[in-house]
């Protein structure tokens, strides 16, 4: 599998172990909106990893978003590495609204990132940002935090 693959089931297993205040979704419906910043290196596998999967009821619907308004319409939020610039400004921008922000570049975290991917030893692994979390109303389940390689912060 590729680094991309594995992300991209990452995202699905993270819609899991994350809770949204209910106030997130127009209704019980309503499906899981991953949005993509910028220019997509998943290519069609995120689509495959998504497709046809559902969590608690909920289906998936992607999004390659550009404008801080199609972020905002987002439940998961990842940006590639290269979108460096944008995550340094995303913090402010999301401030209060509840979207899981997962980038991975190195400096995601400090920027207010929640989750963050890293290669390690050949595999994909990822580090969380609890102090990011909390603002954004979103509770990740202990099962998720047991496999990162690290988490920062604590809840309140």
């Amino acid at each position: 599998m590729s680094q991309y693959q594995v992300k991209a089931v990452w995202l699905l297993n993270f819609a899991r172990f994350v809770e949204w205040p209910p106030t997130a979704f127009p209704n019980a419906r309503s499906p899981f909106v991953v949005g993509v910043l910028g220019k997509d290196p998943f290519g069609k596998d995120l689509e495959k990893a998504l497709q046809g999967k559902s969590v608690k009821g909920r289906g998936f619907e992607i999004r390659r978003v550009a404008s801080e308004q199609e972020m905002l319409g987002c439940h998961i939020l990842f940006m590639a590495g290269w979108e460096r610039r944008r995550a340094r400004e995303l913090p402010a921008k999301l401030k209060g609204v509840p979207v899981l922000t997962v980038g991975e570049s190195e400096e995601f975290l400090e920027q207010g990132g929640i989750i963050n991917f890293l290669l390690k030893d050949n595999s994909v692994r990822f580090e969380i940002n609890l102090k990011a979390a909390q603002p954004a109303g979103l509770k990740l389940d202990a099962n998720i935090l047991k496999v990162a390689v690290s988490v920062r912060g604590k809840y309140d």
